[in-house]
């Protein structure tokens, strides 16, 4: 077998691929159905423009039984006649399977009765364009809502190219059982709700029963990445403390097995990073770093989470030299990670990606342009402003200081004049807020 990386996911030689199913439904939509009678139109509406346009089927997995429905299944009887009930045992992928079992498309997909997509049209062009053929599964977005407003952009391994053993395992957390490279990084995105609890007692009954059958599964299959990494990032939602304790426990368990260069492995080795963030104890993330790099752990996405987590207590202490450098680092991985979209889709586990986008991604371009400035590496800093998602300047006096800064230190501001007015001159222009964060010296050339 060739293993070129050591993750969860094992990229196999395509002469090992068992054989794959062959139809004319290219694709089934597999949901399990309880009682999310908030959220099940909506997920039912966001699919059906793909299901219309795409050769498919939705089968339904009824975990209830219509005697304790609240509404949803006859919902679900607008859109597919293919329902089958499941006498619930605890066991996530036990139900997942009856909707395999019962799949006849080429790819399988699956999502939650209470999460909805925002729009699938690139779900639709992904098969109508023959693009699904040069694939083995597919990872798109999830946004999992921890309150009504905020929410944590994850990556969700829901799509998968049928082969005659693809299944689901585990009792909780369910994946495929075998994921083969390539695979595609889709930019569809769903709002998912169920970690959104109204009162605390659903969200404690919702953790002891994950918890339970987490344990259960480690009792009879023994100690791996993904069941310990399920089992920490189930304990820190509780407390923090004990969830590092116990992390530092499996790590020492695992160590020497291989399991810690999977990707849940690579997430462990971050998660006592984040209490002593919370801390600002920067000598202890340097010195688990320094540990682990000798013992050959730290993939690229980890090193990448742990020059955030060193950046941004550096910056804090006014450490510009050490931004400079782990903002430098960071960038390199991330641009290493998006030339590799395999890897980069393998490695990243839990809550990495949110370390690769959005507000993670600005306050690193913003800091690092800061500390450059600092440093008087003007050019460098320029740079940096080039990466600016302007999406996320929430606070547009300091950006706008801040770039001011750089273009005051640059002996030529010519390419800068240039830079604004190809990428952004038409936001500018028609954008108030936009206008007014239009550094002066560029808005003097420009107007």
């Amino acid at each position: 077998m060739k293993d070129e990386r050591q993750n969860n996911i094992i990229i196999k030689a395509k002469r090992e691929y068992p054989p794959l199913i062959k139809s004319d439904i290219k694709l089934t939509i597999g949901i399990l159905v309880s009682n999310h009678i908030k959220y099940i139109r909506k997920g039912m509406e966001a699919v059906k423009p793909l299901l219309d346009a795409v050769p498919s089927e939705l089968i339904v997995v009824d975990t209830v039984g219509p005697e304790n429905s609240d509404g949803s299944l006859d919902v679900v009887k607008e859109y597919t006649d293919k329902i089958y009930h499941f006498d619930w045992i605890n066991d996530f992928s036990a139900a997942r399977n009856v909707a395999m079992d019962h799949a006849k498309g080429e790819w399988f997909m699956y999502f939650d009765d209470d999460e909805y997509f925002d729009d699938v049209t690139e779900f639709i062009e992904f098969f109508n364009s023959g693009e699904c053929d040069k694939y083995y599964a597919g990872v798109y977005l999830t946004g999992d809502y921890i309150t009504p407003e905020h929410y944590q952009k994850n990556g969700a391994g829901r799509m998968i190219r049928r082969t005659v053993n693809t299944r689901f395992e585990g009792y909780v957390h369910e994946q495929f059982n075998e994921v083969f490279a390539p695979v595609k990084q889709f930019t569809v995105f769903t709002h998912h709700f169920g970690y959104l609890f109204e009162t605390p007692e659903q969200k404690l009954a919702k953790s002891e029963r994950n918890m339970r059958l987490l344990e259960k599964e480690l009792e009879e299959k023994g100690p791996n990445a993904r069941i310990c990494a399920q089992i920490v990032g189930n304990m820190l939602g509780e407390n923090e403390i004990e969830a590092n304790k116990k992390c530092a426990e499996y790590i020492r368990l695992l160590e020497g097995t291989g399991e810690l260069k999977k990707s849940c492995g690579q997430w462990m080795l971050t998660v006592q990073n984040r209490l002593m963030m919370g801390w600002g104890n920067l000598e202890g993330i340097l010195d688990l770093e320094k540990n682990y790099l000798n013992k050959g752990l730290l993939q690229e996405t980890a090193r990448l989470v742990i020059c955030l987590q060193v950046a941004t207590i550096a910056y804090s202490r006014g450490d510009y030299k050490m931004v400079s450098e782990r903002v430098k680092t960071y960038f390199e991985l991330l641009d290493w990670l998006n030339a590799h979209p395999d890897e980069k889709v393998l490695q990243t586990q839990f809550d990495f990606p949110g370390f690769m986008m959005d507000q993670n991604l600005f306050t690193m371009t913003k800091i690092g342009i800061e500390a450059e400035n600092k440093l008087r590496n003007f050019d460098r800093a320029y740079a940096y402003i080039k990466k600016l998602d302007f999406d996320f300047c929430t606070d547009f006096k300091e950006i706008k200081t801040i770039i001011d800064d750089t273009f005051t230190g640059l002996e030529d501001i010519g390419p800068a004049v240039e830079f604004y007015k190809r990428f952004y001159n038409d936001r500018f222009f028609e954008d108030p807020a936009l206008r007014k964060f239009l550094p002066d010296r560029i808005g003097k050339r420009i107007f």
